[in-house]
């Protein structure tokens, strides 16, 4: 290549891992953990178990992505709607697919999702913000499904449901969802910001507060779980 040619070389950002450790938080430490606790501690290959460490990564790849973003004073709309989105689709296919339910129901269900997303990140709130809408449907999608599974096993009186693992599994995302989706709606209202104390606001509380319970309920399943198959060996 030519001297004169060089010039128009962009050189990429810079990645530099002091500022990267600076900025990690109690989420980031926490997802970390939750994969490590899975990958040593659940030795099976249910399906189940690809879908969560899936998951997992999905969530510590747009953490990470965010941060790397945040440092280089990025735009990260696009990552954190790809990130929800892939997060609620594999939460959704994960319940549907566990709950035997119709192969329609479930074929409609994850079509209408994936149809409303490009819908939204095209037509609606567009590529160059982020997709509150998404978040908002994915949750709804998966918290009627679980209550839908939840009393449906109530009526036929199948309470041994709700001491399964798997039950324990499919609350996790609950509180997160409810949380996120409260907080997708009310974005743009100032009393999501209200401080609690001089560094903590709603906002911020939701988050913890939602993720602590998310993680909490995954690392429960994962030690009840690998207790489970220990006892059936």
């Amino acid at each position: 290549m030519n001297q004169a040619s060089t010039q128009y070389i962009v050189m990429p950002y810079k990645i530099n891992f002091t500022s990267i450790a600076s900025e990690l938080n109690f989420v980031h430490l926490v997802i970390l953990l939750s994969i490590m606790h899975l990958l040593f501690n659940f030795k099976t290959k249910r399906e189940e178990f690809y879908i969560l460490l899936l998951i997992l990564l999905v969530c510590l790849l747009t953490e990470m992505t965010n941060l790397y973003f945040h440092i280089n004073n990025l735009k990260r709309d696009l990552v954190n709607t790809l990130g929800i989105f892939i997060h609620h689709f594999l939460w959704i296919f994960l319940i549907l697919r566990k709950s035997k339910i119709h192969k329609t129901i479930f074929l409609s269900t994850l079509t209408f999702f994936i149809s409303f997303s490009i819908i939204n990140f095209t037509y609606i709130e567009g590529m160059n913000n982020f997709n509150n809408f998404t978040g908002i449907v994915g949750s709804f999608i998966y918290i009627i499904i679980f209550l839908l599974l939840s009393f449906k096993m109530l009526k036929s009186e199948r309470l041994y449901f709700f001491q399964d693992s798997f039950f324990l599994l499919i609350s996790a995302p609950i509180i997160l969802l409810l949380s996120t989706s409260f907080l997708f709606a009310f974005q743009s209202n100032p009393i999501i910001y209200f401080k609690i104390t001089d560094h903590l606001t709603l906002y911020k509380l939701l988050i913890y507060f939602s993720n602590t319970a998310y993680y909490l309920l995954i690392n429960l399943y994962i030690h009840k779980e690998r207790k489970q198959l220990k006892h059936a060996a």
